[in-house]
């Protein structure tokens, strides 16, 4: 940085004496800055000379987002000070030279510097989250949950350990992009963008949570299961869609009836050798997934557990099911794109984050707050 002061009038130029200027910035973080010897411009004649500049030096970045923003630079003659004027701090905002990162080895330093900002704006939100450039969803969207997304009957498997991490979500490398709220017709970007895909996200583990419980009490086994049926892993999530090239049409939303035997009584209704079982994999025949649960028809009393009106049979029947419409006259919740479990999402993180919300929290360069001082909406 290039701290620089005029000496005025005229006459007194070439009788001044450099050495009697000296300047000072804010340190940021605890990265102390250096200083080069105080010297005249360059100019080719000393009589002309107008300038006294003053090279400061910070190696690094500091560890926290908010050391960033705000300082001042001092000038003093003599000893005294004589002027001081204000500049703002900012980082390159795609460059990774952040320090090291305990939760992603690659990560962009507006991911390590919003994610603090994020807990410190949010103490009380218990986050764990990484970045991630790889997960093949996240090529065109801002995050995702594993546990929801890739929820498969034989997690864990070796290839996607993520997926027994029930808290946790993957960030993009888009996610400092553009996203929307729809309830109040806006287009977030920036820091609002990262912020809302993370409360989005923070719903879809809560569904979980709540889900996981639902269906292992309706099972009679409050908050676990003997890790030998269809229930060991929770709730079964996407599962009317193909995953990981696996199509699982079957679902684990069922308790067993009043009979307590799964599927048609005395049946082995899955053809895998086992009676009235709750399998913990479907049997595949023919590319087709089949359990025990809920088959038999008028001669299985066992309960479904989920909404029926919900597309991705993804929603229990005991949640409430919101009415997403009346925002603005609007009904973009009720769009066919989104089941349930991703309007809920949709709406937590419109509830939360619009846009410039977060702005004082950003200082990347580009950024919210890059440009005027002191001003981010410029």
């Amino acid at each position: 940085m290039r701290l620089m002061a005029e000496v005025q009038p005229l006459e007194i130029r070439q009788y001044f004496n450099v050495g009697d200027v000296s300047f000072t910035i804010d340190s940021v973080g605890n990265a102390a800055p250096s200083y080069s010897a105080s010297r005249w411009s360059p100019e080719p004649d000393v009589v002309w000379r107008r300038y006294i500049l003053c090279d400061a030096t910070i190696i690094g970045l500091p560890a926290n987002n908010s050391d960033f923003g705000l300082k001042t630079a001092r000038m003093y003659y003599k000893g005294s000070l004589v002027a001081e004027n204000n500049y703002e701090v900012f980082y390159a905002r795609e460059a990774t030279n952040h320090p090291p990162c305990s939760t992603c080895s690659n990560c962009e330093n507006w991911y390590y510097y919003w994610k603090q900002a994020f807990m410190q704006k949010y103490p009380d939100i218990t986050l764990n989250m990484r970045y991630n450039d790889t997960h093949e969803v996240l090529q065109n969207r801002c995050g995702v949950t594993p546990a929801m997304y890739d929820w498969v009957y034989d997690t864990p498997q070796s290839n996607n350990e993520d997926r027994m991490d029930k808290t946790l979500i993957l960030i993009a490398p888009c996610a400092f992009g553009y996203s929307s709220n729809l309830k109040f017709n806006e287009t977030l970007t920036g820091i609002d963008t990262f912020f809302s895909t993370i409360f989005h996200e923070l719903k879809h583990v809560d569904q979980i949570w709540r889900a996981d419980m639902f269906l292992w009490f309706h099972n009679g086994v409050l908050g676990g299961t003997n890790n030998n049926d269809s229930f060991r892993y929770g709730w079964s999530w996407n599962t009317s869609f193909t995953r990981n090239g696996r199509p699982w049409q079957p679902h684990n939303h069922w308790a067993i009836g009043l009979d307590g035997k799964w599927g048609i009584p005395n049946s082995d209704d899955d053809s895998d050798n086992y009676t009235d079982n709750a399998a913990p994999v479907p049997k595949v025949t023919n590319n087709i997934g089949i359990l025990e649960l809920g088959q038999g028809g008028i001669h299985c009393d066992d309960i479904c557990l989920e909404n029926l009106s919900e597309t991705n049979s993804d929603w229990p029947d005991g949640w409430e099911i919101y009415d997403f419409s009346p925002y603005n006259g609007r009904d973009n919740y009720n769009m066919p794109l989104y089941g349930f479990a991703e309007r809920e999402a949709v709406k937590a993180a419109d509830d939360n984050v619009r846009q410039n919300d977060n702005a004082r929290l950003d200082w990347g360069a580009p950024g919210k707050n890059h440009g005027t001082i002191n001003n981010y909406n410029d």
